[in-house]
């Protein structure tokens, strides 16, 4: 899946213990078949496709043009997510939700928390279809835009594109459970847009492009499965996924 998103350090205890209840409190990812063998990221053959009801908190680096500073955009997202299956092995997926932003250290957008709307395609590929051992490949494109007004109704207004590559393996642990490790590449194309005191925009770019990924994958009765993601490097956040499939 997509990848995770984790908190600020002084926060991850508390999100990673609410995704573990959750887990623990969803009778589907501990009501599962026996299915060892095919676990894989995409589902088993007679799988169509997919919806999901996903939640991601990320800090997301960047780098402005003009050298200004301002900390990491502290990013939220919820939505839900549509999969159709290429073949046993891959499949496609549109994401639409909700987003929010945080970032203290920077004027444009301290206090104001802009918030607004993302949209997502996505490819997830596991090879080969079955087996305990396999090479997975996900990749992303998605488009963020957050605003937010001052008190005078000046408006700030960011936009941004986000490509992700994640290579990796996905590997069997019970016959209900497969972890995930891999790398992962970042590309970020931004601007933000200030108009006040004097209309100006700046573009921006992430301020590193390679992390690493882990995760687990919780299978239950019928192809459902919650997936649990944990990055580091740029983004560095944690990502929760309850999926219904048929």
């Amino acid at each position: 899946m997509s990848p995770i998103s984790c908190a600020r350090p002084g926060r991850r205890p508390q999100l990673l213990g609410l995704a573990l209840g959750a887990l623990l409190a969803t009778p589907c990812a501990w009501a599962g078949t026996h299915v060892y063998g095919r676990i894989n990221a995409i589902g088993v053959p007679d799988v169509n496709g997919a919806f999901d009801l996903h939640i991601v908190r990320e800090d997301l680096d960047v780098a402005y043009a003009d050298d200004s500073g301002g900390g990491p955009l502290a990013l939220r997202r919820i939505g839900i997510s549509f999969y159709e299956r290429i073949d046993d092995a891959s499949r496609m997926g549109v994401r639409i939700g909700g987003a929010g932003l945080t970032q203290t250290d920077r004027p444009s957008t301290a206090g104001l928390d802009p918030s607004g709307y993302y949209g997502e395609l996505e490819f997830q590929g596991a090879w080969p279809a079955e087996g305990r051992l396999r090479f997975a490949l996900d990749a992303s494109w998605r488009y963020t835009r957050v605003d937010a007004r001052d008190n005078a109704d000046n408006p700030t207004v960011l936009g941004w594109q986000t490509f992700d590559l994640r290579p990796g393996l996905l590997f069997g642990i019970t016959p209900r459970i497969a972890g995930r490790v891999g790398a992962s590449g970042l590309f970020v194309d931004g601007s933000e847009r200030v108009s006040s005191p004097d209309r100006q925009t700046v573009d921006f770019e992430a301020d590193g492009r390679t992390g690493a990924f882990a995760g687990l994958d919780f299978y239950g009765r019928g192809g459902d499965v919650v997936h649990l993601r944990l990055r580091g490097g740029n983004p560095e956040g944690i990502y929760v996924s309850f999926e219904q499939r048929y």
